[in-house]
């Protein structure tokens, strides 16, 4: 026969036992649930798979996110996450900018005629930090622009020679008005 202390003792380990079990079967249940969203992930990334095949995309090659990311543009490819991350989108004022210092496109904001004056504002936009050919021609996709591999590259060029860019190693620079001229000014006269 157990005494009254004993009692007490065993009480208490049938309380502890019960609630032992209790949360050993909820736990087996949110890992139940968990298993069926894992299952239900992997058949949706599967299909997703098996889909991109149809537009040529390798799933098995090494970093398939990357073919994507060129097909769709990395703006695109960006938004894509945010919305699936259920992430809000970016300010549309200049703290909006993305990491690479390039404005996020916001449609409010009027789309220069060609992609010169894109490379222009976004030159002058990125001021002292100036930009990369390859994150201009990132951004200048971004906005849906078709545009050949080298466009970019000769607008760069063409803009230099004009003084209105500058580059210092594979950066460029916007070079405001006032320094062209103050440029021209100081350059001697050519004899005719």
């Amino acid at each position: 026969m157990l005494r009254d202390h004993e009692k007490d003792a065993v009480f208490s380990l049938l309380v502890r036992q019960v609630e032992a079990q209790e949360a050993r079967t909820l736990a087996n249940k949110v890992i139940a649930e968990e298993q069926a969203k894992i299952a239900a992930a992997n058949a949706t990334i599967s299909g997703i798979s098996s889909a991109l095949k149809i537009f040529g995309f390798d799933m098995s090659a090494e970093k398939p996110w990357d073919a994507v990311r060129e097909a769709v543009g990395s703006a695109r490819y960006n938004e894509a996450i945010r919305i699936a991350k259920n992430e809000p989108p970016p300010p549309s004022s200049d703290e909006g900018q993305s990491d690479d210092g390039i404005d996020d496109f916001d449609d409010t904001v009027p789309t220069p005629s060609n992609i010169r004056e894109m490379v222009i504002e976004q030159l002058a936009g990125a001021g002292a930090d100036g930009l990369k050919a390859g994150a201009l021609k990132e951004h200048i996709a971004g906005r849906n622009v078709e545009m050949h591999d080298k466009t970019v590259g000769m607008t760069l060029y063409r803009l230099s020679k004009d003084g209105i860019v500058r580059r210092e190693g594979r950066t460029w620079f916007f070079v405001p008005e006032e320094q062209r001229n103050q440029a021209s000014d100081s350059r001697p006269e050519q004899a005719a």
